[in-house]
């Protein structure tokens, strides 16, 4: 329906610029001494104003810009109607392959312990992520440990608390992705927001016992 309007308002400009071009094209062949009719001009019994065509130009310019992005809205929002809805049949299973890897032997039990010493609540925001039944016998939730200095990938970080901070899965993907740092300093938490400027959300949990972190991993983090 937009598309259509934008047409037909372009119709009109078009018409316009092109009567327009017309009638000073025969102004400029008319004798000099000939007297030039004023606006409006009248043709086929309609009267047209005198427009500038500057003007006309860059307003026809602009409808053609905005049918053109009517038109890319239109198909994106088709192709997501595709995607999410038009889908006649279900795709294959997943094909099972066999591979070989590598991977670190992790102690765990240091990980499930500071998690139950926090109470399966994050140390940014004090959430926990509810769960139907108890993970663990003396705890109900879900929470993940992020390692300051990561394991692998060339680093080399170690495998015990005091490299570990218990997070809840949003905030574990921010520290993985770097848009969430912590201040070796303070401890204070800084997240890189929406306006691309750090934002101090203020010091992490620590629990009542202490909580001793490596000062290497904090200043290699």
């Amino acid at each position: 329906m937009l598309d259509q309007r934008l047409g037909n308002v372009e119709q009109d400009y078009a018409s316009i610029y092109s009567f327009k071009m017309t009638v000073q094209d025969m102004i400029q062949r008319s004798s000099a001494n000939r007297p030039k009719r004023k606006p409006p001009f009248y043709f086929d019994g309609g009267a047209y104003a005198s427009y500038n065509l500057t003007e006309v130009a860059l307003n026809l310019n602009m409808i053609r810009v905005k049918k053109h992005q009517a038109r890319e809205e239109e198909n994106r929002v088709t192709e997501q109607r595709s995607f999410l809805i038009d889908r006649t049949e279900s795709p294959n299973p997943p094909e099972v392959v066999e591979f070989n890897g590598r991977r670190f032997v992790r102690d765990y039990s240091g990980a499930t312990r500071l998690k139950q010493i926090y109470g399966y609540s994050c140390q940014v925001c004090g959430c926990t992520v509810a769960t139907f039944e108890c993970v663990r016998a003396d705890a109900c939730g879900y929470a993940e440990v992020h390692h300051i200095k990561p394991l692998g990938s060339g680093h080399q970080g170690p495998d015990y608390p005091g490299n570990m901070l218990v997070l809840c899965p949003n905030h574990h993907a921010a520290f993985d992705l770097s848009t969430m740092a912590l201040d070796p300093e303070t401890l204070e938490v800084y997240d890189l927001e929406a306006d691309r400027e750090l934002h101090n959300k203020g010091p992490i949990f620590l629990h009542e016992s202490g909580h001793d972190f490596d000062s290497e991993c904090l200043r290699y983090a």
